[in-house]
C-alpha cells in the first residue's frame, strides 16, 4: 500500500495526526525534490525512522515513468509519498496520478487555510463565492476572475506582479499578502511591490 500524505504548509506541527502516524511508521518516505526543499525540511523536522527517498519530477514522460517504477517497487513495503500542502491541490502528485497500484490519500492543510488562519480572515461567509487563481499575468483575465467572486486567493503571485499591481491600483479591492505562511519567517506584506518569494499568498476581497 502506498500512502500519499499532505505535509501541510510548512510548520511540521500542522500535519494531521493521521499523516504523522503513517510517516513515522513508514519504511520509505518519498518526497519531491526541489530547490525550495519545503517537503524535505518538514520531514526532517519530524525525524522519521524510515529511509528518505528524494524524487525529481521534471515534465518529462520518460522520467515520470521511471519514477513510477521506483514507487511501485518501494510500495511492496510500507511506503509514503509525502508532499507539501494537500496532495490534491496544485500538488506534484499530479505527475504520478496515473500510477496503477493501490494507494490512499491523507489530506493536508493547504497554504490557503494556513494563510487565512494567520491573518484571522474569513475567506467565505454564507453564500459568498471563493476563487482560487494561480499566477496569471493577464490583467483582463485576472480581473474577470476576481470580479466573479467575493474572495480570490492568488497563489504564486510572483508570476503575475504586473497584472496584480494594475488590479490593486484601481482602488476597488481590499487585499492581504502573506509570505512563508506557518514558517518561522512568516510575515505580512503591505504592498504588491514587496512580493519576492515564491511561497506567497495574496487574498483579494472585492467591494460589493
Amino acid at each position: 500500500m502506498l500512502s500519499v500524505v499532505g505535509l501541510g504548509p510548512g510548520d511540521p506541527e500542522l500535519i494531521t495526526l493521521k499523516g504523522y502516524k503513517i510517516i513515522m511508521s513508514a519504511d520509505f518516505i518519498i518526497y519531491p525534490e526541489s530547490s525550495l526543499k519545503i517537503a524535505y525540511n518538514i520531514i526532517k523536522r519530524l525525524n522519521p525512522p524510515g529511509k528518505l527517498v528524494p524524487m525529481r519530477l521534471e515534465m518529462n514522460g520518460e522520467n515520470i515513468d521511471n519514477n513510477i517504477k521506483i514507487i511501485k517497487e518501494l510500495a511492496k513495503k510500507n511506503t509514503v509519498y509525502a508532499v507539501e500542502g494537500d496532495p490534491m491541490l496544485y500538488s506534484t502528485f499530479k505527475e504520478l496520478y496515473k500510477i496503477d497500484i493501490n494507494y490512499k490519500i491523507i489530506p493536508g492543510i493547504s497554504s490557503i487555510n494556513a494563510a487565512a488562519a494567520s491573518m484571522k480572515l474569513f475567506l467565505g461567509i454564507g453564500s459568498e463565492i471563493i476563487n482560487i487563481i494561480p499566477g496569471i499575468n493577464d490583467y483582463k483575465k485576472l480581473k474577470n476572475l476576481v470580479d466573479q467572486s467575493n474572495t480570490s486567493i492568488i497563489l504564486k503571485p510572483r508570476m503575475c506582479i504586473d497584472a496584480l499591481k494594475k488590479l490593486i491600483d484601481s482602488g476597488k479591492y481590499q487585499y492581504y499578502i502573506i509570505e512563508n505562511v506557518s514558517n518561522e519567517n512568516e510575515r505580512m506584506l503591505k504592498s504588491i511591490d514587496d512580493i519576492n518569494k515564491y511561497m506567497t499568498v495574496v487574498v483579494i476581497k472585492r467591494y460589493i
